[in-house]
């Protein structure tokens, strides 16, 4: 999986605090695990791109981030989804290729490419809602009553 280049500060900053993001901020009681870039480098990068997207500049880049204990047993599903999207070529549903690659489209695209991606596979489905659940700061599924990955909100 290439880096993608826009995740690295200017030359010759310096960052005088880290910048909080969305999944930076953990809910109260929530049980978390640590996962690692060696092991998951494809939601890392996701991780990442959405926190520089969103909330940045977040530099260096998280390579250990936190992750709610309730998406344990998906994340070896939606790390191979992840992997699977290019980091070079951009996305077949962005037909002016405003997003960049695959990936970031998929990551930080406009809603209605992310949605098509989305809608290739189950197992996009399900790594878009950890996407999401870290872009609201884990707190994604908690107006939802039980947590269902597979299901997109609403269903």
């Amino acid at each position: 999986m290439r880096p993608i280049d826009t995740h690295a500060p200017p030359a010759g900053y310096v960052q005088a605090a880290p910048t909080i993001t969305h999944g930076d901020s953990i809910p109260e009681g929530l049980a978390m695990f640590q996962i690692d870039a060696g092991q998951y480098p494809a939601i890392v990068l996701a991780l990442n791109v959405i926190g520089a997207d969103s909330g940045g500049p977040s530099w260096p880049a998280e390579q250990t981030p936190m992750v709610p204990e309730r998406w344990r047993d998906f994340l070896d599903q939606i790390e191979a989804a992840l992997f699977a999207l290019s980091t070079e070529a951009p996305a077949p549903e962005d037909a002016e290729h405003e997003s960049g690659s695959e990936f970031e489209a998929f990551c930080m695209g406009e809603h209605t490419v992310m949605s098509a991606i989305v809608a290739r596979s189950h197992d996009l489905l399900i790594a878009a809602n950890l996407l999401n659940d870290f872009f609201e700061g884990w707190t994604y599924f908690e107006d939802e009553g039980l947590f269902d990955p597979r299901k997109a909100l609403g269903e």
